[in-house]
């Protein structure tokens, strides 16, 4: 007899709904880790961290505005570090990036719940604060 049409093996079936499943899986945790306000709150302090850096290596005064909204946070910024956290959230929660500022060099400054953050390098002094309307 001649036969037309193929045959789809249960095997296959299972092989390709299980591929599905995990992909499925995949992308979902993915997407819930992305809306996650962490990955915002790493990224962030990371660009204070680096903007500290580079006005510490800037001859002269100058003055950086953050890019970001960070109305929702706190910024505490001292001679080795800077905190980012949610105000009300576990202390074991926020975040903490080390540097190091050149010898004479001291950080200071405190932002809460600032739309706009700016770091100010004053001859050896970095200051965060939240800016003025007209610099941001």
């Amino acid at each position: 007899m001649n036969r037309k049409g193929f045959f789809i093996s249960p095997v296959f079936v299972i092989k390709v709904l299980f591929v599905l499943l995990v992909g499925f899986l995949a992308i979902s945790k993915g997407m819930a880790f992305a809306k996650k306000d962490t990955i915002f709150k790493q990224t962030s302090i990371d660009d204070v961290s680096m903007m500290v850096n580079t006005l510490a290596a800037l001859p002269g005064d100058a003055v950086v505005t953050y890019p970001r909204n960070l109305s929702e946070y706190s910024l505490v910024l001292d001679s080795t570090s800077v905190i980012l956290f949610k105000p009300g959230e576990p202390e074991q929660e926020w975040l903490r990036r080390s540097f190091f500022l050149p010898e004479g060099y001291t950080g200071e400054g405190v932002a809460e719940k600032e739309s706009a953050v700016c770091l100010e390098k004053k001859k050896k002094r970095v200051i965060l604060r939240g800016c003025a309307e007209n610099e941001s």
